[in-house]
């Protein structure tokens, strides 16, 4: 429970919540909380019995996730948090042709407070290099995606590149695994094949109790992976954010 915010307030009340004695000495330097998800110490020197209000031992906060994995744009609501962390992904790039075709397409970004995964490169014909892997950026771990593998003329495989701690890039002719792995370039005949699309990037990062206001609404984009070339060309895996929080 929670001591009361106002009104009297007796030693005895806060030993029963706080456990620490009936000294005032012996609660310097504790751990407090509120309801709201506050935190803070008591003082570490002089202390008074109006310090102790509304406050409480434990951590109101119920440890939770949301996980977004259609591409769009959303809303989170911050909840009550010990800590949070965020995870994205984002979308891997489509699959090269194996003739002179257009490339596959590009995936696009995926988003949050700053933080940005950004979407693989389309894999191009046989002759061409595989799509650039996803930046990354914002983050306490920031890895770009793999790029695709160079079509067959210039001795790739046609592989797409895999997202770090996501989807691994498809084969020639499949998609990339989710989240965020590029597709695999289309595979002709004589073994011909077309460019692998890249990787989405991929970003992390921590938010100590505090950083954000449990309540608030954030917006976010999840990214989408890009179609291949043509048919039999692999798409990209689409993007991801992933908020766990204690």
């Amino acid at each position: 429970m929670t001591l009361p915010s106002s009104g009297p307030l007796s030693l005895q009340q806060i030993n029963a919540e706080f456990a620490r004695g009936l000294n005032l000495n012996s609660y310097r330097g504790t751990v407090w909380y509120t309801d709201a998800g506050a935190s803070g110490t008591f003082s570490s020197g002089a202390i008074s019995v109006s310090e102790f209000y509304g406050k409480r031992p434990n951590s109101p906060s119920t440890p939770g996730n949301q996980d977004f994995t259609i591409p769009g744009t959303y809303n989170f609501t911050v909840p009550i948090y010990t800590s949070l962390t965020i995870q994205l992904w984002g979308g891997g790039g489509g699959g090269g042709a194996d003739g002179g075709g257009a490339g596959g397409a590009a995936g696009t970004a995926s988003g949050i407070l700053g933080l940005t995964a950004g979407g693989g490169g389309g894999g191009g014909n046989p002759s061409q290099p595989g799509g650039g892997g996803g930046s990354a950026s914002g983050g306490d771990i920031n890895t770009p995606g793999s790029a695709g593998s160079d079509g067959s003329t210039v001795g790739g495989n046609g592989y797409g590149g895999n997202s770090p701690n996501g989807g691994v890039g498809g084969a020639p002719g499949t998609n990339g695994g989710f989240p965020g792995g590029g597709g695999g370039g289309r595979s002709g005949a004589f073994g011909v094949l077309g460019s692998g699309g890249g990787g989405g990037g991929y970003v992390q990062k921590a938010y100590a109790i505090g950083a954000l206001t449990p309540g608030s609404s954030v917006a976010l984009v999840v990214g989408a992976g890009g179609l291949g070339a043509v048919v039999g060309s692999g798409s990209g895996a689409n993007g991801r954010i992933y908020i766990s929080w204690t």
